[in-house]
């Protein structure tokens, strides 16, 4: 009840809801449920409703609840207004079999005509640990590759890309826990140990480039954190391109150095101690204007 409530609250912030007519979309109708239920009939009702959606309807809500969100909330502001997609997080697996079939998703994600915050909303949510439990690891890793493209991509949104490389890593990670918990090894090594180096070889080439921005930078590294601590075959690799990174720190802007110091800690470089103070002296100093 709390919940539907807060739905409802959002739900009234975001438009008038006095000019409904009966041929309005399922987002509008679920709307006007939503902010109109002050009793426990009402949100029978709604709850019916929503209910009674097909998963592309649900699918397609969602768009368009996303782009009222863009056309209202500011960008900062967006994983916390998608509270208001709510109702595809509780209906959509139950409509979509447990989720047994991920191409929609995949397909709205990747769909550049599609809302950026709802591509993002999706992104954290398949990729997080929401119904992880109904995925299988050979769906993790399909989602992963499916996904990693839009990450190279830098005529897509920075919205959507920045949310790619944790939410890659994430989905490694799951498929090596399920297939080691389950003694699959041989599988592990050849399945997703060539997954994880497809990965690693392109976010750091991406990490690399001094026109990838910031938030992409950061967020690879913190994806290849999560992906060294799994003791892949990559992993030694990862770390030696992050202690290589941490000495060259001078060629990387100063926005990076805090996360990169971080990486190497977590990671257990060698020797970082006085790199360390290097940077923090270098921190101090005024930046220099080239000519």
């Amino acid at each position: 009840m709390k919940t539907w409530m807060l739905l409802a609250v959002l739900c009234g912030t975001l438009s008038g809801l006095s000019s409904l007519r009966a041929d309005d979309s399922c987002w509008q109708t679920i709307k006007t449920h939503l902010a109109t239920a002050d009793t426990d009939e009402q949100m029978r009702v709604a709850d019916q409703y929503i209910a009674s959606l097909t998963p592309n309807q649900l699918i397609m809500a969602g768009r368009e609840c996303s782009r009222e969100i863009e056309s209202k909330v500011d960008p900062k502001e967006w994983d916390v207004a998608a509270v208001s997609l709510g109702f595809f997080y509780q209906y959509y697996p139950r409509k979509a079999d447990n989720l047994r079939d991920v191409n929609p998703i995949i397909d709205e994600i990747r769909n550049k005509v599609c809302p950026p915050s709802w591509r993002r909303f999706l992104v954290r949510l398949l990729l997080s640990s929401w119904k992880e439990r109904l995925l299988t690891p050979e769906q993790r890793l399909r989602i992963a590759e499916s996904l990693a493209p839009i990450l190279y991509d830098n005529g897509d949104s920075i919205h959507v890309r920045e949310e790619i490389p944790l939410g890659v890593a994430n989905a490694i990670a799951a498929a090596v826990k399920a297939q080691r918990g389950n003694g699959n090894v041989e599988g592990q090594s050849n399945t997703v140990g060539a997954v994880s180096e497809a990965y690693v070889t392109n976010a750091l080439g991406l990490f690399r480039r001094s026109d990838t921005p910031l938030s992409i930078r950061q967020a690879l590294l913190t994806s290849l954190v999560v992906i060294h601590r799994h003791d892949l075959p990559v992993s030694d690799r990862v770390k030696d391109s992050v202690r290589q990174a941490l000495h060259n720190h001078k060629d990387y802007p100063k926005g990076l150095w805090g996360p990169l110091l971080e990486a190497a800690r977590r990671m257990k470089v060698d020797n970082i101690d006085a790199v360390a103070r290097e940077m923090n002296e270098e921190q101090k100093a005024p930046e220099q204007i080239n000519p």
